[in-house]
């Protein structure tokens, strides 16, 4: 809820096999990128999005999505979605 509101790029998305119900991935793996109010680039990656998520929101590698980066450490991130 709170946070500086930013918008990344997305770099990767891929099924997490790791965890499986039915034999299907149930979590994808997404790792974006994005630039803070200094200018600084970070990236983060994140391993248990649901993948009916990303298939609702059209996550896919190019596209932009919504962030929020904290004011005390602007490595530290979560989706907006």
């Amino acid at each position: 809820q709170t946070g500086i509101a930013a918008e990344a790029k997305v770099l990767f998305v891929d099924k997490n096999y790791t965890f499986l119900i039915n034999k299907k991935p149930i979590y994808s793996i997404v790792e974006y990128t994005y630039q803070d109010n200094t200018g600084r680039q970070h990236t983060r990656r994140v391993e248990t999005l649901p993948s009916d998520m990303v298939i609702r929101k059209q996550i896919q590698v190019g596209c932009m999505i919504p962030i929020k980066y904290a004011i005390e450490d602007s490595s530290q991130s979560v989706m907006v979605l």
